[in-house]
């Protein structure tokens, strides 16, 4: 068996931490559009980060920029649908989920920082990855390695990634 990039073949899978149960969390309701599916039918990734950051609101988000975010998904969203998007904010990290029909489909945990002056967002990048993982971490049910080095490479520079 020829493994992709020269890279060791292991069965060893990281697996996220558990996520609390959010207790006394702020929610709103959410309609699953059309153009939040991807080519497949399926809810775009980025679509769920819209959804834990549009319910926290304006007066927040203007304020305030994600410096770190860890994202689990947990089960699908079905098109067509509604969901529930909830958070709770202790100081500047966050803790939110997505449900439908009494499920949890994803969970966050974000480490926010103030948004910067002017002057310091003209010198300042950020860089962050939005990864796909079929076909890109997965193939099928197997892992593939050196999709599982890069992300580990990532998170060990502090890059921001949504998987």
């Amino acid at each position: 068996m020829s493994l992709p990039y020269q890279s060791e073949f292991s069965k060893k899978l990281l697996r996220g931490p558990k996520y609390a149960e959010l207790e006394e969390a702020i929610s709103k309701d959410y309609h699953v559009r059309f153009y939040d599916l991807d080519m497949n039918g399926h809810v775009n990734n980025s679509k769920y980060l819209d959804w834990f950051f549009e319910v926290m609101g304006a007066d927040f988000l203007t304020n305030h920029i994600p410096k770190k975010i860890n994202l689990k998904y947990v089960k699908e969203v079905r098109p067509g649908g509604m969901i529930t998007s909830s958070y709770e904010l202790n100081g500047l990290e966050s803790n939110h989920q997505v449900t439908s029909d009494g499920d949890i489909n994803a969970q966050a945990k974000d480490n926010f920082g103030k948004k910067l002056t002017k002057i310091r967002k003209k010198y300042m990048t950020y860089k962050g990855y939005l990864i796909d993982l079929d076909g890109t971490i997965y193939k099928g049910k197997d892992r593939i390695p050196a999709g599982e080095a890069f992300v580990h490479e990532l998170q060990k520079r502090e890059f921001l990634i949504f998987l």
